[in-house]
């Protein structure tokens, strides 16, 4: 039996609890590699043998220290330009067997292919009373020309106190000032429950990128009053965790 190691995200261990139920995109990932006939491991959890075992990196760039190169490998890139440029300045200069991103304009279906920016799947829309408008997001800097943080930042400041805003970091700065600032968000999706309408703007716009941004707030069942990114032209079952994991698979089964 083949046996894969996973590299997660800096600083994730692989289907252990994370914010937002996220794990289960990787415990959907795993019982289907296991289904198809893998033996399936996070890297905190053996030996990794470079030689043997097949590797998914999942955006092992960002880490300080990248994990040992595998001969079989596959790179799954969940960050943007704007958070991974040097991911994306050499793209096709890197040693992985396959290599899957959301950005459409760097694909070449031969060596880089595309996937959807993975999401999860929450369950019913909520009923009842709900406050008027609000925004999930961290506050963030970058020094690329595409970023949208300063957009974003406007924009939360002209819809005014009608904006709760949610998020790590904005007491760090003058915006609570002029928008409703709630504080930290607990849970997303919960949090989207109880309003009828969300801004969702993405990090930047990328054909082919629609991040949890876009497909929470219609889960909640809140509207998208401002949205500023790319569109998806898939469903959400196509980027779901099974759907996403699906896709994985293929691309595994394809260089083992």
């Amino acid at each position: 039996m083949k046996k894969i190691v996973v590299f997660d995200s800096p600083g994730i261990r692989f289907c252990e609890p994370l914010p937002n139920n996220w794990e289960r995109v990787g415990l959907e990932l795993k019982r289907q590699l296991i289904e198809t006939g893998y033996e399936v491991f996070g890297d905190h959890e053996c030996a990794p043998d470079p030689d043997k075992d097949i590797a998914i990196y999942i955006d092992a760039l960002l880490r300080p220290a990248h994990p040992p190169m595998h001969k079989k490998s596959l790179y799954i890139s969940l960050e943007p330009p704007v958070i991974n440029k040097r991911f994306y300045d050499r793209i096709l200069g890197w040693s992985y067997s396959r290599i899957l991103t959301f950005s459409r304009q760097h694909v070449d279906n031969k060596r880089v292919f595309y996937s959807p920016y993975p999401v999860v799947r929450y369950g019913l829309r909520s009923e009842g009373e709900r406050g008027d408008l609000c925004a999930i997001t961290a506050n963030k800097t970058s020094g690329h020309p595409a970023e949208l943080y300063g957009a974003r930042r406007e924009i939360y400041r002209a819809m005014g106190k009608r904006l709760h805003l949610y998020g790590h970091g904005w007491d760090n700065s003058n915006l609570p000032d002029f928008v409703d600032y709630k504080g930290p968000c607990k849970h997303n999706y919960e949090t989207y429950r109880g309003y009828k309408n969300a801004i969702s703007i993405e990090n930047q716009w990328l054909e082919g990128y629609a991040s949890e941004k876009y497909w929470t707030p219609l889960q909640a069942g809140c509207d998208h009053l401002i949205r500023i990114g790319w569109n998806p032209d898939y469903s959400l079952s196509d980027c779901d965790e099974k759907g996403w994991s699906k896709g994985i698979v293929s691309h595994i089964q394809a260089i083992s």
